[in-house]
């Protein structure tokens, strides 16, 4: 799933629908062009009238012809060949072509491509199926032979069918083929990519965050009872961004700010950090001061932006009354005011040297209480949402 997310995020995703839109639109256009030029028609013209600027032209010339006899009458006898020319630029089907002739006598002896029905001086011509369709820039022919009382030479025409164009024959075709493929050879490039870059990604965070528990372990061991304490306030910075609907990236960097909040209680002697009892005012100011050691441990990380204010500001109160500056509301930086929240959680859920931990309503009660006090009110209604739901686990 995080290999998708990586490649399916907004940038990706903005430019799959701008070229989604182009396809479609070309598509659209693609099937309106067709279904414009699939259609039907129907022309008349004499044999000898001048039909240069039509598509289609239909011609009949006599290739032979005899004397012959209907019982004592002498008749003309000859054969008929015909073309069908089609110049349209697309694929003819379904004609149909009715020949008139001069006169309306006659009668047809035989003929070939097709079948004729003659009626009065019309005859009606339907192709065989070998002949029906005609390809663009092609002919076909056609012929018959017709006992009349004299040869014809000049006939008129009716001509009707069909226009078939094909999606291969326009240009926009080949335009989306070629899209689609360059969008797919595209896509399957960046895929790669994306999936070699979160690989790598996921290889980095695993050493950084190897490295950093080597320092936050060793902050930590020094008092028994907050063993564990930054990884698990990193849990659950995270979790409260997540719940907040921060990116994962933003979430992975919450969780490493976090990570590193307490890093200037290296700095604070052991005898204060796990002093059993009360601590003096020297001593609180002491302790204190771990905010401003981290700070300054940190001033120079610039790789992890926030890292240095998440360690200087978890302990600024949202009224102002926090420490070591006193900043107010939108003052504290984000993360810190998350980390405020998550640390807060896990002192009132944690044994301590001082007391046992909170109970679950104790704890709800706190953050409750608190919300417009200490905690950013937002942040302590995203943490009490994750108790409530089970996301969060809490000490009986």
């Amino acid at each position: 799933m995080a290999y998708l997310r990586s490649i399916f995020n907004r940038k990706s995703i903005f430019w799959f629908v701008c070229a989604l839109v182009l396809w479609l639109a070309l598509f659209v256009d693609l099937v309106i062009s067709v279904r414009s030029e699939n259609s039907s028609f129907s022309y008349s013209f004499a044999g000898d009238s001048d039909r240069g600027s039509l598509p289609v032209d239909v011609s009949i010339n006599v290739s032979q012809s005899w004397d012959d006899y209907i019982g004592d009458v002498q008749i003309k006898g000859a054969e008929y060949d015909g073309t069908v020319v089609n110049g349209s630029g697309k694929e003819i089907r379904n004609w149909i072509l009715t020949i008139k002739l001069p006169e309306s006598d006659g009668q047809i002896d035989s003929s070939w491509n097709g079948t004729y029905e003659k009626t009065g001086n019309a005859i009606d011509y339907y192709p065989d199926k070998n002949v029906y369709v005609i390809e663009k820039d092609s002919f076909r022919t056609f012929g018959f032979i017709l006992k009349s009382a004299e040869v014809y030479n000049d006939f008129a025409f009716d001509i009707s069918g069909r226009y078939v164009t094909y999606k291969e024959d326009y240009p926009m075709y080949w335009a989306i083929v070629y899209i689609t493929i360059a969008y797919a050879v595209a896509f399957i490039m960046y895929a790669s990519m994306q999936i070699k870059m979160e690989m790598r990604r996921r290889s980095d965070d695993e050493i950084i965050r190897q490295t950093m528990m080597v320092f936050v372990n060793s902050i930590d061991a020094r008092d028994e009872y907050t063993k564990g304490h930054s990884v698990r306030v990193s849990e659950y910075s995270s979790a409260i961004a997540k719940e907040m609907g921060y990116s994962d990236d933003e979430v992975r960097k919450i969780g490493y700010i976090a990570l590193l909040h307490d890093c200037g209680k290296i700095m604070i002697p052991g005898s204060v950090l796990k002093k059993p009892g009360k601590l003096t005012e020297e001593e609180k100011r002491e302790i204190r001061q771990h905010t401003v050691m981290g700070g300054k441990m940190l001033e120079g990380f610039t790789s992890l932006e926030g890292a240095r204010e998440g360690a200087l500001y978890h302990h600024e109160y949202y009224n102002g009354e926090g420490y070591p500056e006193g900043l107010k509301g939108e003052q504290i930086p984000k993360p810190a005011r998350i980390i405020c929240v998550a640390d807060s959680f896990d002192a009132m859920n944690s044994d301590r040297c001082y007391r046992k931990h909170l109970g679950r309503e104790r704890i709800e009660a706190e953050l409750r209480n608190n919300k417009g006090i200490q905690f950013d009110p937002e942040v302590a209604e995203c943490m009490l949402r994750l108790i409530e739901t089970g996301k969060l686990h809490v000490m009986d």
